[in-house]
């Protein structure tokens, strides 16, 4: 089976260690990404086609209090890595309970 991918560009340059997490960001039904960088950065590349027929939006900070998020390295609390901490870099979890999705 073929499927297209359509971008805004041929490709989606994210940085150097994106780490992408398939998501329905916008509860839409189909599949976004949701991409963690290694200097700190959430972005939000959103799917406005379908799982089937993907079309990819420009990548877009995700954000809190009108402010990218970022994540940066810590060595305050030992033991992260438990929680998805992986050598400073930022990797997002999804919960698997309910949120309400603003701002998107």
């Amino acid at each position: 089976m073929t499927r297209n991918l359509l971008a805004p560009s041929p490709e989606i340059a994210l940085g150097d260690q994106a780490t992408p997490f398939p998501c329905d960001w916008d509860a839409d039904g189909d599949w976004d990404l949701l991409v963690g960088g290694g200097y700190g950065d959430v972005r939000i590349v959103i799917n406005s086609g379908t799982t089937d027929q993907p079309r990819f939006e420009l990548a877009r900070p995700v954000l809190a209090d009108r402010r990218p998020i970022e994540i940066h390295m810590s060595n305050v609390f030992p033991g992260l890595e438990e929680y998805g901490h992986n050598m400073g870099y930022p990797t997002p979890r999804l919960s698997t309970g309910t949120a309400t999705v603003c701002g998107t």
